[in-house]
């Protein structure tokens, strides 16, 4: 057991001088882990740990369990899940802007160890895991650890990045606006087709629109709709080398069967390979952007 309440007072906010949040690196701001199979970024995760949950800083939280935490300074950022509800998904949308809003000064009393304090609301440590199978544990204990400490800071340097939902969540499409919706099991925050049309192929549009030279293979990524009509499903153009015929661009389900994966992760010459890899400047996108490509399409490869 530990301290791990979090509670604030309005003159804490108000006195106090958030330091600065410095710089912020967005791979790991976005890292997942998993508390009963259901995804939070870590950032997310170590503070609906330590200050909201079921106490202080939570909508919920009432009488001895919210330990003199003033009502309406709530931080909940629990993913909404299957069995979310419209209340759920009200204490998420006030907690997760109360947490940007108020990102510097909740830094200030982290980094100046005043909060969380003493003893309120003592409870044990929640069981993290690095998998949505629970087979991994996750190194995730809390904010009286500096290392994770410092992942909140990052975190909130990030501008707090969250799963908002899961897509089996009934809530998940009034939760667009709030952080990521991703699949049940997901491995990767970022592995969302908004975010890989965002990242990736709006830098392909040069060849793949459909004003360019190659809009005879019916690749148009102009807009995200047209991209994801352009691949998801759809046959390979084979053009000068028919190994390329009768492969599928995207197979919902199978990222090493989809020719876009080939393309953006096979070396030039490989035997798996047909034609040239992606983009044709000779720089494929780095690892974490092909992972999450991978995982996307394993996921579903959904809009």
């Amino acid at each position: 057991m530990r301290a791990v309440a979090f509670v604030l007072t309005l003159s804490s906010l108000v006195v106090a001088c958030g330091p600065d949040l410095g710089t912020c690196d967005m791979t790991a701001a976005t890292k997942l882990v998993y508390f009963n199979g259901t995804p939070f970024t870590e950032g997310q995760g170590l503070v609906y740990q330590s200050c909201a949950g079921s106490f202080c800083h939570a909508e919920v939280a009432t009488g001895l369990a919210r330990s003199g935490a003033p009502h309406g300074l709530n931080f909940d950022v629990q993913t909404l899940g299957k069995s979310a509800t419209t209340l759920q998904l009200d204490a998420l949308t006030h907690g997760i802007n109360k947490v940007r809003d108020e990102a510097d000064e909740l830094w200030g009393v982290i980094d100046n160890g005043s909060m969380p304090p003493g003893k309120v609301g003592e409870r044990p440590d929640l069981m993290w895991f690095s998998d949505p199978e629970g087979k991994v544990p996750a190194m995730l204990i809390g904010l009286d650890l500096g290392e994770d400490r410092d992942k909140v800071r990052n975190w909130l340097a990030c501008a707090a990045p969250i799963v908002a939902a899961t897509t089996d969540s009934p809530q998940a499409d009034a939760a667009k606006g709030l952080g990521a919706i991703v699949p049940p099991g997901m491995t990767s925050s970022t592995a969302t087709f908004q975010s890989i049309y965002d990242t990736l192929l709006t830098t392909c549009t040069s060849c793949h629109s459909a004003s360019s030279p190659y809009k005879n293979q019916a690749l148009n990524f102009s807009t995200k709709d047209a991209a994801y009509m352009s691949l998801v499903g759809k046959p390979s153009f084979a053009g000068a080398d028919a190994k390329c015929a009768n492969r599928t661009l995207v197979k919902a389900g199978d990222c090493m069967g989809s020719l876009l994966y080939q393309k953006l992760s096979l070396p030039k010459g490989s035997p798996g390979l047909c034609g040239d890899p992606m983009p044709l400047t000779g720089t494929q996108p780095p690892p974490d952007v092909q992972k999450n490509v991978c995982d996307w399409i394993n996921a579903g490869a959904l809009p």
